[in-house]
This record gives structure tokens, sequence and C-alpha cells, in this order.
């Protein structure tokens, strides 16, 4: 009986673990590669986790990534540059391809070129190399992107591409100016959008126009209706990549009715610095009748449930393991 309930226990927590594992699973399993940087000529001392290169006005450097092919077949990789963001979550994501069309100030890709796609033959190795070029002007602030390499595979069906392991390298351009300029952050917009089919949340879009990296900052929102009661709060912190608008968002608990309401968002970095920002927000009688149909917290992630489900099933181990001991001593 012991020997079956430790079986079960098992099986349970297995299954459980698989339905979110799917990801990991194939980076270990079919991860045929591996990766390392090669530094630049002006690669920052005692930094090895990233590329962080400084400025030269004027200048070119390089600097590569070698990718080690260990499986018995040719295999071709694809070289992503992208862009750094702060996403929802107020972390720093380095996913969104740098879109080279746009003429955005301080993109990565006006000063970083790197090939998209480099085949290594089976067992072997081969290095992508990256060419950063320097404008002639002094540069004050930062620039951040990352490059991104994933496997090149067909699909089951031979229908399409997928990737399915892939490796992401910070690139930061250290301005040869070390004193930062102040930065400059705006409150460009707020609006209820949904998340989920039953959930809502006040997406508060925010810029920081400079090129700034302001990691920890604290983020208080407070959502009041007419009378100054607060309806919805949120604080928590962030890191505001430069040249970057994204959204914050608060979620909603489905308890608002029509009306006028004042949202006071207030930032606060490490190094002392503080804006705060005041803005009205009207809510028509359809997103009130949407907003209540809302369910707070289903907006989630569903990986947040699993430590949650393995305590579960953990502590409804012990309990039955100690009540069969209760149970034995009893007889």
């Amino acid at each position: 009986m012991k020997k079956r309930s430790v079986l079960l226990f098992l099986t349970m927590l297995c299954q459980l673990l698989a339905c979110f594992s799917g990801t990991i699973h194939n980076a270990e399993s079919e991860g045929g590669y591996a990766v390392s940087p090669i530094f630049s000529e002006h690669q920052k001392e005692g930094v090895l986790e990233f590329f962080d290169i400084r400025w030269t006005p004027g200048g070119t450097d390089t600097f590569g990534i070698r990718i080690v092919n260990k499986s018995e077949n040719d295999q071709t990789y694809i070289v992503s540059l992208n862009k750094a963001r702060t996403n929802s979550n107020g972390v720093i994501d380095y996913s969104t391809p740098a879109d080279k069309s746009t003429a955005e100030t301080g993109a990565i890709h006006q000063f970083v070129t790197i090939p998209e796609e480099i085949v290594v033959a089976a067992n072997s190795s081969e290095v992508v190399e990256g060419t950063v070029s320097f404008p002639d002007e002094d540069f004050n602030g930062l620039v951040m992107g990352g490059v991104n390499i994933s496997e090149k595979k067909i699909d089951n069906a031979g229908k399409g591409v997928t990737n399915i392991v892939s490796y992401t390298f910070p690139i930061v351009l250290r301005g040869n100016i070390d004193e930062r300029p102040e930065p400059v952050i705006t409150l460009e917009k707020l609006s209820i959008e949904p998340v989920t089919s039953d959930s809502h949340a006040l997406h508060i879009a925010l810029n920081n126009h400079g090129p700034n990296l302001l990691k920890d900052v604290a983020v208080t929102v407070n959502l009041s209706d007419q009378n100054g009661q607060v309806k919805e709060s949120r604080e928590s912190s962030l890191d505001m990549t430069p040249a970057t608008e994204f959204i914050y968002p608060v979620e909603l608990t489905g308890k608002l009715a029509e009306g006028d309401y004042y949202v006071t968002v207030k930032l606060v970095h490490s190094s002392g610095q503080e804006w705060t920002f005041d803005d009205t927000l009207t809510i028509s009688g359809k997103q009130a009748k949407e907003l209540a149909k809302s369910t707070p917290g289903n907006g989630l992630p569903l990986q947040y449930f699993i430590p949650i489900a393995v305590i579960g099933l953990l502590a409804g181990w012990f309990l039955l393991k100690k009540n069969r001991r209760h149970d034995s001593s009893n007889q």
C-alpha cells in the first residue's frame, strides 16, 4: 500500500509538471548546440554576462558569437537583432525584433549589423560576427538591444519553420560621456483594455524619452472616484529601458461604476528622482457593464499557480503519510 501511495503521488506530480514544462523539456532534450560570446576590443572590463561596448566616435568595432553544432547534421541558425524594451511585467525584454524601417532615435539597428542566418556543419563550430559603427558625435547615454540565436527547424508536417531552442545575448552601447542626462518621462495615455475574455485592466502608457536606463523604479498607481475614495491601486517596481514607450497594467476588479475617475501615477527612482502624473479617466456605461462581468485574477499567467499546486500536492502527501502512521500506531 505504501509503494502504491508513493507511486500515485509521483505520477500526479510528474503529470502536473509536464503540463507546464514543455519549453524547458525541448531546450534540454532537443537543444543540440551551444553558444558563447566573443567580446569586442572595447568591451567593458569585468563584464562577462553580456556585450557592453564603449562608444568610440567615428570608429567601428566587432563582436562575435560562437555556435557549436553538437548534432550529426548540418544546421542553419537564425540570428535576430532585437530591441530592448520594458514589458508589461516591468522586466527588460529582448524578444521583439528591431524594426529597421523606423527612424527611431537610439535604436540598436542604427549602429549594429549582423548576418541573419548562419550554417554550421555537423559536429563543428562557426562564429557569427556583428559590426558596430559609431557616428562621429559624442554620445551621452545607453543604446540597448539583444542578439537572439535560434535553430531553424522544419515542423513535423513539413509546412513551415519553427524555432525550438534559443539564446539571447543582451548588448549595450555605452556612451563615451559618463555623466547621464536628466531623464524625461511622460504619461502618454490612459485606457481600459481587455486582458482575457472575462478580465480587464487599466493600461497606463509611459514613455522614457531619453537614453537613460532607469532600474528599480517604484511605481504607485491610485484610481479614485470623485469623492477621493481609492477604488483600485497597484504598487510594484520595474526597470525602464532607454527610449521606450510601454504599458503598465493595473488589473480591475469589476467594481467600477459609470463616471469620471482620477488617476495618480507616482514613480520613484532608486536615485531619489520622482515623477508624479495626475489625469482623469471616464468610464462609459458600456465599459461599466463589461467590467461588472470581470473575474479578478483571471488575467494572471497560468505558471503562477505551479508552486501553489506543487505545495498542495506535497502537503497532501505528508498528511496522508502522517495519518497512516497514526493509524498504524493505533492498531
